[in-house]
């Protein structure tokens, strides 16, 4: 090979490599596709369901307002899915789950509160050195941003903020985590 057969890439991650034309090529056609493809975020999973024109309706609405656009546009690719149980809307991984029974303007609310977890990352996440109190600490932090986020887009489309307690309840849950050891 001669020296001008080899170039460098950027990559996303901002790690340079030199690769020989065809390797460049394949590598950049791979990480390009990869990063826009749907299939790459797992399925909805049992008991929720994709639902194309409402996840429509409830970006379109998210995008809207100026920090759920944001959020819109810093987000990796995920899947939004409707949970046919309250109980079973959240995030796992770069899955989001709203209630599939919530009223438009609840579930653009609960799809931004979700958003901002997968930008900021996992309100709970692993232990990796941390005290429970400071991985409470942080939870606290991330739940408090999330829920004023719903709350002002559900104020905003004339709908009722979710009680106090509704943060307090998801702070206790991740306190008896914390307390089992997780």
């Amino acid at each position: 090979m001669r020296q001008g057969d080899a170039y460098p890439r950027v990559f996303p991650s901002g790690k340079v490599v030199t690769m020989p034309p065809i390797r460049g090529f394949l590598a950049l056609l791979v990480s390009t596709a990869l990063a826009g493809c749907p299939s790459a975020v797992p399925p909805c999973p049992s008991g929720s369901q994709e639902d194309e024109p409402r996840q429509a309706q409830l970006r379109a609405a998210l995008a809207e307002d100026p920090r759920g656009a944001a959020l819109l546009a810093e987000a990796p690719p995920h899947r939004l899915c409707f949970a046919t149980r309250e109980e079973e809307a959240g995030i796992s991984g770069r899955v989001l789950r709203v209630p599939a029974a919530a009223r438009d303007e609840a579930a653009t609310a609960r799809f931004g509160h979700l958003l901002l977890h997968l930008v900021e990352g996992d309100p709970w996440p692993p232990a990796a050195g941390r005290s429970c109190a400071e991985r409470l600490a942080l939870a606290l932090e991330r739940e408090a941003r999330g829920h004023a986020l719903e709350d002002r887009l559900l104020k905003r489309a004339g709908l009722s903020a979710r009680p106090p307690s509704a943060l307090a309840t998801v702070l206790a849950g991740y306190r008896r985590r914390c307390e089992e050891g997780g």
